[in-house]
């Protein structure tokens, strides 16, 4: 025969049952909107793919074609301004999926290295 629970177990229990409740009854329209989000996202993939098939057999990219996939291009200004060789950071939001991530234009030009030298009149002169 099953015994009787005590007391202050059922009172426990029954106090975590509840608020077990309460959380899962703030979290459901939380959790509706993330998927209806997942859902949308998931359209405009669809959509971003359907047209992609069109152009799989590519031998130019014209502008009419990037204008199709490419929703917006931002690009940020340099860290360091008037400097050849420093990252500078591209944006693009593509149609229908929106921005993916960063992207840093990395300068293969290197950055000239001079050899200073003090000339007899006191000033700096590059060798």
């Amino acid at each position: 025969m099953l015994e009787k629970i005590p007391n202050e177990v059922f009172k426990k229990l029954s106090e975590d049952y509840l608020t077990e409740q309460k959380e899962v009854r703030i979290n459901i329209p939380k959790m509706e909107i993330e998927l209806e989000n997942i859902k949308n996202s998931l359209t405009s993939a669809d959509k971003f793919t359907e047209r992609a098939k069109k152009f799989l057999d590519l031998d130019v990219l014209t502008a009419e074609i990037l204008r199709s996939f490419v929703d917006k291009v931002v690009v940020e200004e340099k860290p360091v301004k008037f400097s050849r060789t420093a990252d500078q950071k591209i944006k693009i939001y593509y149609r229908n999926i929106g921005y993916l991530g960063d992207y840093t234009e990395k300068s293969d030009i290197a950055e000239p290295q001079y050899d200073f030298e003090m000339s007899k009149n006191g000033e700096l002169i590059a060798v």
